[in-house]
């Protein structure tokens, strides 16, 4: 990749954001900062830029009194330059023997729920400092454990509300602006042991490449600038057809079979049933599905696709295990039947308007009337509520046939209940007479549903 001089770094980012994410101009930006090189210098860009970043901090406890100092840097920053942040410690032992994962997935899963407490509402985005070392590195990670095409184009410039502004910067120029503007940052200590796959390509694999391939930079950049290209075009391809052949029915998605007989490679048909569970391991049972009898079916982590006649139709699954998962404190995020739920205390201000208004995306609740911890569960039969603006209580299987949910929504269907056992809410549906924001309402639990 072509290295830039380091003095004209504020200008290539300040471009970079007026040719690629014009939209952040209008919009509130958060900031994930470890206090190392790579997040302080994006920071010193940002500001650069005229943008007032609200940091964001992870504190793993990881490197005992080590992490301690990351977040106390992190909080002199803040105060330097007056800007909002932004800290959760989390406690990985708990964390890790509750998911039964290791370190990093649950740190990385951990980080991102949280970030994503911050910005699921539309205007609001978080920006990271991945560079284009780092989507190397992402290269051959994916290159090890067979990737796709997707994989071969490193780190995506934008995934939803994260934001990668630094991808078209090395390491090395980030480097060189910092010891030009002399900016103080903290040392990971954990960067320099071999233990993690990430850490021995960028100490082992990568060096040697430079010695025997000094420009292989250069070739992987036009190397994920030509998959990008092509992925843009499948991307276009996939909505183009979704548009002409995938009809709404009710809940269930329709599709001509004669459309899809013929249809490959595998990737692009991966890329038009992914979102309903399509990937590598099943592609070729959904294949066989295009050519089977009617009646055959294939179930996918979240959808049941059903031969029918000269038609696919594709809905959710007819059964689900009961979902039951306990909120103990906000925020909170978590992924439940293809959706991100997240619990996000807020305070009432003169810039948010809240009332008793509902939003099937978007549901508020008085939070001083609530005990915790929350849970949020799968409905039962006897279930009873209070629906906005009723006198009187309901049955949960008669409020969902009164909004005519279909078979299929109505058996995942999910509520709230706090300590007390009174459900707050049907998810996305309906919230309590009870719980809801009033007037003298000051405290508020946000639950926002996203896709």
């Amino acid at each position: 990749m072509e290295q830039q001089g380091n003095s004209d770094l504020e200008s290539r980012f300040g471009q970079n954001i007026s040719e690629n994410f014009s939209f952040l101009k209008n919009a509130e930006i958060f900031l994930a900062i470890s206090g190392g090189r790579d997040s302080v210098v994006l920071l010193h860009l940002l500001l650069a830029a005229g943008f007032r970043p609200v940091l964001l901090h992870c504190n793993f406890g990881l490197r005992g009194e080590e992490s301690d100092g990351d977040e106390a840097f992190v909080a002199g920053l803040r105060d330097t330059v007056q800007i909002e942040f932004f800290s959760r410690r989390f406690d990985m032992k708990t964390e890790m023997a509750r998911t039964g994962k290791g370190v990093q997935e649950t740190a990385r899963m951990l980080r991102y729920d949280w970030f994503s407490t911050f910005t699921d509402i539309p205007g609001k985005f978080l920006i990271t400092a991945h560079h284009f070392d780092d989507s190397v590195e992402t290269f051959f990670i994916n290159l090890s454990r067979g990737t796709g095409l997707k994989g071969m184009a490193g780190i995506p410039e934008r995934r939803g509300a994260i934001i990668r502004p630094l991808l078209n910067v090395t390491s090395q120029e980030i480097e060189h602006y910092a010891k030009s503007k002399n900016i103080s940052y903290r040392l990971d200590s954990s960067n320099l042991s071999d233990e993690y796959f990430r850490n021995r390509i960028r100490h082992q694999l990568i060096p040697q490449l430079e010695e025997f391939w000094p420009d292989f930079r250069l070739r992987l950049s036009e190397l994920f600038g030509e998959v990008k290209n092509y992925s843009s075009l499948i991307q276009d391809f996939s909505r183009s057809f979704r548009n002409r052949f995938f009809r709404m029915d009710s809940e269930f998605v329709v599709v001509p079979i004669c459309e899809l007989v013929n249809l490959q490679p595998d990737f692009l048909i991966i890329e038009l049933f992914g979102e309903f569970g399509i990937r590598r391991n099943n592609v070729d049972l959904l294949k066989e599905l295009f050519h089977a009898q009617t009646g055959k079916k294939l179930e996918t982590a979240n959808c049941r696709f059903t031969r029918e006649r000269e038609q696919l139709i594709i809905g959710g699954r007819l059964e689900t295990d009961p979902v039951s998962h306990h909120i103990e404190s906000i925020p909170e995020s978590m992924d439940i039947l293809g959706h991100r739920i997240s619990f996000v205390p807020l305070a009432k201000t003169e810039k948010l308007k809240f009332d008793a208004t509902e939003d099937d995306r978007l549901q508020r609740l008085d939070l001083k009337k609530i005990k915790f911890p929350l849970l949020l569960r799968t409905w039962q039969k006897g279930d009873k509520m209070r629906p906005l603006g009723l006198l009187g209580s309901k049955l949960i299987s008669d409020i969902l046939t009164d909004k005519r949910v279909n078979t299929i929504v109505r058996k995942q269907a999910l509520v709230i209940t706090d300590q007390s056992g009174a459900i707050l809410a049907i998810l996305g549906l309906v919230i309590s007479e009870e719980f809801k924001v009033s007037a003298g309402s000051m405290d508020i639990l946000e639950i926002r549903i996203a896709s």
